[in-house]
């Protein structure tokens, strides 16, 4: 499991569609702040950061205020398809879907240092599996849900043939599943490791139909001095990254 750096953090404009989202599902913004002791003066800026725990303390309090069966689904489902900070924008010009993850695993940090992106494939099955960094935090379920419901919406648009094998679930099979098929569409599997996106391994070659190698250019550098600005990695934790990224390929 991927380790929690030292002053972990998450980015303000995440945080923002994340309040957006609760605020337009009827919860109280004023109440959400005052909750996990934030101020809007620190989320005016997009690349700004707030911490990782004032996060995942927004979303048990969301959890808890927010009446509906799955409040992550729902909360992911009115966030999407929001671009979180300069990433977004890669992702969406991104010349295929091989290339936007790779690249979201690259600058997964900008987002948020709250869990990994790793992919696993074999010649079937494409894995896209997202290790919480604090795996038994009461705040993973909604919050990866909502990530999960993110990455269906902003994928459904740009590839043509979108199609979705299974979803995984690592925590158990709710009563009411409706919510789950209304934004996943495909099997459901419960209980197993890891959360994960399960799609057909071609689709990783899949053009993406906003794709703009100028606009990446610009956006790769100021990604790259976003990234500059964080704390460094320890070195274990960069040879992690890039392993997973090498097996994600076989090599």
């Amino acid at each position: 499991m991927p380790a929690v750096p030292a002053n972990a953090s998450v980015s303000a404009s995440l945080t923002q569609a994340v309040l957006q989202a609760a605020e337009n599902l009827g919860v109280s913004r004023d109440y959400l702040l005052q909750a996990c002791g934030l101020h809007e003066s620190q989320l005016s800026d997009p690349d700004a950061r707030i911490s990782l725990n004032a996060q995942q303390l927004l979303w048990q309090t969301i959890q808890e205020q927010l009446v509906h069966a799955e409040p992550g689904l729902a909360i992911g489902l009115q966030m999407a398809p929001v671009p979180f900070s300069v990433l977004g924008y890669l992702l969406q010009s991104s010349h295929t879907l091989d290339e936007a993850l790779h690249t979201a695993q690259r600058y997964q940090r900008l987002v948020g240092e709250g869990g990994e992106l790793q992919l696993q494939e074999d010649k079937q099955c494409l894995q896209l599996i997202y290790l919480p960094s604090q795996p038994q935090h009461p705040a993973n379920r909604p919050r990866i849900l909502a990530l999960m419901a993110c990455w269906v919406q902003w994928m459904r648009p740009l590839l043509k043939d979108f199609q979705l094998l299974e979803v995984h679930f690592a925590h158990s099979q709710p009563q009411e599943l409706e919510d789950y098929q209304t934004c996943f569409g495909c099997p459901l599997r419960f209980d197993v490791e890891h959360y994960a996106l399960v799609l057909p391994a071609e689709q990783r070659q899949a053009r993406l139909t906003q794709a703009n190698p100028a606009v990446q250019t610009l956006l790769r550098q100021h990604a790259e001095a976003l990234l500059a600005r964080l704390p460094s990695e320890s070195l274990s934790a960069r040879v992690v990254s890039l392993l997973s990224a090498q097996l994600g390929h076989g090599e």
